[in-house]
Order: structure tokens, then C-alpha cells, then sequence
């Protein structure tokens, strides 16, 4: 669209030569207007809303472009972008949104799994912390991505399961799960030995035993099963 160009071109000049950093961005505006999924405009006034402090029109622009996007990567960093806008806004039910779509965008991102579970601690948002372990354990155990230790996962859905939702039942599920996965593991063997002695749940206590029993290449951990 011509006009959409010289519309591009009269913010670039009241943007580089005339430092009208406002009217700039009326005019990009105008260009997005009749090109909505026009990088270039898209780029432009992202950099003008962020040297101008304008986070309400930054971030519509930031969700243009994530949505508009076919790069995963850079969809995951738009999506964090928007998520540390949130966070700072205290806007915490959009920062959670933002940084889940972040991780699904590029679910192999560790930066972007590390921020959302970050996030979900820091705010005790343990539901949905509970709904990032279950995606990325879904993820690994289909095959579809290996950027994390299953067992790990297990373990740190665990913690949650026990120590702040008090499900003891499904933590000892994901704990079993953990020494399976690594029977080694002295930290998952601990809180089993304590859920299941408080449930008096000896059969289960002796078959998690076995199992690690079967499963350890420590020879002293199968001799203390």
C-alpha cells in the first residue's frame, strides 16, 4: 500500500530528524491501520512506545506481533516481554497467561519454563505451577521434546503436591514415579518413607523399597533398601 509506505516514511522523519517521538507514532499508527501485520511498522513503534515509557500502547503492539508472529523463538521472547510488563504492572493473572504462552511457544526455552515457575513461587500460584510440570512432563514422556529430566519434573511437582497443596496421596504418586526414574534419589525416598509411614501404609512403604531396591546401580542404596 503506498500510502501505508508514505505514512512509514513521514514517522521515520518525525522520528529521526524532528525528535517528535509522539507524532511519530500517530503516524506508524496510521500506517498499522491499513497494514496491520506490517514488521516494519510493527518494529518501529515498538521501539518508539519503549523509549517513550508508553507500556499500555507498547504492549497491544507486543501482542500484535506475538500473535502475528510465525517465528517460535521470537514469539517466546515477545510473550516474556509481555510477561515482564505484567509482573510490573502487578498485572499477575496476565503475567502468568503471558509466560505460559511463552513456554508454549518454544516449549524447549528453559528461560521461558525457569520465568513462568519463577513467577508461579514468588506468587504462590502453585495451581499453575502444577499445570507447567504437567505440560512439560506430557511433552517429554510423548516424545515430542528432551529438554528436561523427567524425573526432575516429577520431583519438583512433588514438592508442590506436598509440601503446598498438602495432596499427599498425588505427592507420593509423583515421588514413586521420581524413584523409578532415579532410584538413587535419596531426597524422593525421604518423603516417601515419611507420607507412607504417616498413612501406615507399609505395603506401599516395602514395594517403593523394592523397587529401588531392583533399579539403584549404588550397591550401598540396595543394601540399605
Amino acid at each position: 500500500d503506498s500510502r501505508a509506505r508514505l505514512l512509514q516514511k513521514l514517522g521515520a522523519l518525525r522520528r529521526d530528524h524532528l525528535d517528535q517521538p509522539a507524532r511519530a507514532a500517530a503516524a506508524y499508527e496510521e500506517a498499522l491501520a491499513l497494514d496491520p501485520a506490517d514488521l516494519a511498522t510493527l518494529t518501529a513503534l515498538t521501539e518508539l512506545y519503549e523509549r517513550t515509557d508508553n507500556e499500555a500502547d507498547l504492549l497491544r503492539i507486543l501482542s500484535t506481533r506475538a500473535a502475528t508472529s510465525e517465528d517460535d523463538h521470537e514469539r517466546c521472547e515477545l510473550y516474556q516481554r509481555i510477561g515482564e510488563l505484567k509482573q510490573a504492572r502487578e498485572d499477575i493473572d496476565g503475567a502468568v497467561i503471558a509466560y505460559r504462552q511463552a513456554f508454549e511457544a518454544e516449549p524447549t526455552n528453559r528461560t521461558a519454563f525457569t520465568d513462568m515457575e519463577k513467577l508461579c513461587y514468588r506468587y504462590e500460584r502453585w495451581n499453575d505451577a502444577m499445570a507447567l510440570y504437567n505440560n512439560a512432563i506430557e511433552r517429554v514422556e510423548s516424545g515430542l521434546q528432551r529438554a528436561y529430566r523427567l524425573g526432575d519434573l516429577y520431583a519438583r511437582r512433588g514438592q508442590i503436591q506436598l509440601q503446598y497443596l498438602k495432596r499427599m496421596d498425588d505427592a507420593a504418586t509423583s515421588y514413586k514415579r521420581v524413584v523409578e526414574l532415579d532410584p538413587d534419589s535419596d531426597t524422593a525416598i525421604k518423603y516417601l518413607d515419611s507420607i507412607l509411614s504417616e498413612q501406615s501404609d507399609w505395603g506401599g512403604l516395602i514395594s517403593t523399597y523394592e523397587t529401588r531396591a531392583q533399579l539403584t546401580t549404588d550397591d550401598s542404596k540396595r543394601i540399605d533398601s
